[in-house]
Formats: structure tokens, sequence, C-alpha cells
């Protein structure tokens, strides 16, 4: 019995002192979803999709194992109204989803990664090819800083989110995470085959116009 809680024992105060993965991204607040958008007068200016990026980072095992990628806008654009953003809406093509913690020499684990980040189990591009974000309202907090309502629709499950962002001159940055089970994207995988996936994604978006 002895021997048992000895070996136990070191398990048990490594798995204690595996905190869960913190991003600096701050998390969206979840609104209660209804009709909030507004009618605006303003200049709607395409994306630059060629110049403007989607950066995702995911972990699995409570942080131990860090996955990040790359995904494509489809198109999408803002309002501006005196050279600053008041409105917008993006659209992103799910099936450009891609790995770029896996070197690319490494072929089979690649596309086997990407076929799961497409298949049922996550995203389901066959079925839902798109995702998308739509501003419902847009509020200056500082010279650069913005405080940003959306419907924000992923597997076809629209929730409104609230996060913040930047508009630096002709670019609008913003980081942020959030919790895939509001959007059925809910799987976990297993202990035994150590793919344990953690709630959070992050991403990071740079748009250019």
């Amino acid at each position: 019995m002895n021997r048992l809680l000895l070996l136990i024992f070191p398990l048990l105060l490594v798995l204690s002192c595996i905190s869960k993965h913190h991003s600096d991204a701050p998390p969206v607040t979840i609104n209660i979803l209804g009709d909030t958008s507004t009618i605006i007068t303003a200049d709607t200016v395409p994306i630059n999709r060629l110049k403007s990026s989607i950066n995702w980072t995911a972990t699995e095992m409570r942080g131990l194992k860090k996955r990040a990628g790359k995904i494509s806008f489809s198109k999408g654009y803002c309002l501006f109204s005196k050279q600053k953003i008041v409105g917008g809406s993006f659209i992103v093509d799910m099936k450009t989803i891609d790995v770029t913690d896996i070197p690319a020499h490494e072929k089979e684990a690649r596309r086997n990664l990407i076929a799961h980040l497409k298949s049922k189990d996550f995203f389901y591009t066959k079925t839902y090819p798109v995702s998308n974000l739509k501003f419902t309202s847009v509020q200056k907090l500082s010279n650069d800083s913005l405080k940003i309502r959306g419907d924000l629709t992923i597997r076809n499950v629209t929730k409104n989110i609230t996060f913040f962002a930047q508009q630096k001159g002709s670019r609008f940055i913003a980081k942020f995470t959030f919790n895939r089970l509001d959007w059925k994207v809910a799987y976990t995988g297993s202990w035994a085959d150590k793919t344990l996936v953690d709630n959070d994604i992050e991403l990071a978006i740079e748009v250019t116009f």
C-alpha cells in the first residue's frame, strides 16, 4: 500500500502543478442575442484579402501541447465614417484551415490533422463551409481602441459577442479567445490518446484595407 502511495503521490503532484493554458488574449463576452444592429451612413471599404490574416491557437492536455494554424478570409468589408470604423462584416472560408505547428515535410501528420479539423469532430467544413462575423455596434474607447459587438456564426450557431480591437490607420487588429463548446465544436478526445482538447481557441485577426 505504501509503495502504491509513493507511486501515485508524485503523479498527483505533477498534475496539480499543471494549470489550464492561459492566453494573453481576453475572452469574448457572450451577450443576449437580439436585434442590436443599427442603420449606419458610411463608406463601404472591402478588405484586402491577400494582405489580411487570421491565426488560431489551441491547446491540448491543459496547455501541455500547443496547436497553431491559420485560416483565410473569403471576403469582407468595414464601414468607415470620418476615417473611423463604424461597422463591418467578414466571411471566413473554413475549408482553408491550415496547421503551422507541424513542419511541412511531415506531410502525413499535417494531412491527418487538417482532415480532422475539417471533420464532424470539429468544424465540419463539408456542411458548414463558412463562418462569419458581423458587427452590430462599434464603440470608440480611445484614439485607436474599439469595443465591438458582433454576431459570430460557426457551424450555423450564432452568438452575439463583445470583444476589443484596434484601428491603426488602414488596419483592423483584434485578438481574443472563445469557448468552442458554445458553438458546438465539441470534440474532446481521450486521455488514452493524449488528445484531450482544451475548450478555448485564440484568434489573432489582422485586416488590411
